[in-house]
């Protein structure tokens, strides 16, 4: 999409991922408004990626989406194997799960005056299952299923805002065959939405006499607007990828400055065969690394699902030293 050096947009949306794509479906529903979205990838869709050709076409897999659903500690069909790939017993599991439950409650019910870890609420009795390893390890699993969801570990999750932080949202686990990013460009074809790529914003200037907003591109150009919505992710803004023009005010680079970023990758292999139960929609393992394995029998794929100081861990490693740990 070109657009002519005077032209001046009511709304600029910088950064086409989910966000942006939301809002330039509401925009259009506005009568004469004119907008368009800038994009810094090559592509739309933002984080939300679907790969069609590590594993080809026939094989999509979505990175960088992390899919934000609790794996319900008895999901329907899942196999809870030991560190040593055994089968744990249904006896065993309950027992877990009802010391989990109560640990769970605890924190819920704690209500700190000042703001303490999750950890912190109950690592006294957490800790004292340390000699009863197979317990502890489940423990570990279950609690690791929160740190998968909010992509940060239990010792730095806030026992005071957790609670809170979903404000009741209803929950959905969602997989769309063909790849979220997939989904994502379809919408944008369908809504037939004014998108820019390779549009790299490196200022945003707002102190002209004229109300007009400039947006400075990489590429020499600058685009005008008289409003301008930011949909780029916590992570550029921690960055300061762009610059402001006037400085934003404190109070807002404060919060950007000290907002929590969770962390959470995933891990695809590709098999020659299945050695694996075919029946099985997923695995949970209490491994310290690989915990949470999504099962893809018909493509011979295992996706891992990582978080949290594990993710950082192996994101340190090169393929190389990983596939020697693994």
């Amino acid at each position: 999409m070109m657009t002519a050096i005077d032209e001046i947009f009511d709304v600029i949306i910088v950064g086409c991922g989910s966000a942006g794509i939301a809002a330039a479906i509401d925009l259009q529903a506005v009568p004469q408004l004119k907008f368009t979205i800038v994009e810094a990838r090559n592509r739309v869709g933002g984080r939300v990626f679907t790969d069609r050709t590590t594993f080809g076409t026939d094989k999509p897999i979505d990175l960088d989406i992390h899919t934000k659903n609790y794996f319900s500690s008895r999901s329907s069909g899942t196999q809870f194997c030991d560190v040593d790939g055994t089968k744990i017993c249904s006896d065993k599991l309950s027992d877990a799960e009802n010391i989990f439950n109560k640990l769970y409650r605890t924190i819920k019910e704690s209500s700190p005056i000042i703001d303490i870890s999750m950890l912190d609420v109950i690592k006294t009795e957490y800790n004292s299952y340390e000699n009863n390893p197979q317990i502890k390890r489940l423990l570990d699993l279950f609690f690791g299923n929160i740190e998968q969801y909010e992509g940060s570990n239990i010792d730095k999750l806030s026992a005071k805002s957790f609670f809170n932080s979903d404000n009741g949202m209803i929950e959905y686990n969602l997989a769309l065959p063909n790849g979220f990013g997939t989904f994502l460009e379809q919408l944008v074809l369908h809504y037939q939405l004014p998108v820019q790529l390779n549009c790299i914003v490196t200022r945003i200037d707002a102190s002209s006499s004229d109300s007009i907003v400039r947006l400075s591109i990489r590429d020499g150009r600058t685009l005008q607007c008289k409003y301008v919505l930011i949909t780029i992710p916590l992570g550029c803004l921690k960055a300061r990828s762009i610059e402001f023009i006037p400085d934003l005010p404190d109070w807002k680079q404060n919060a950007i400055d000290v907002m929590g970023m969770g962390l959470a990758d995933k891990m695809f292999v590709e098999f020659p065969y299945v050695f694996w139960d075919p029946t099985l929609p997923s695995i949970y393992c209490t491994s310290p690394q690989f915990r949470f394995i999504l099962c893809r029998p018909n493509d011979c794929i295992l996706q891992i699902k990582l978080a949290a100081r594990i993710a950082y861990d192996i994101e340190q490693k090169d393929d190389r030293k990983q596939s020697m740990n693994s």
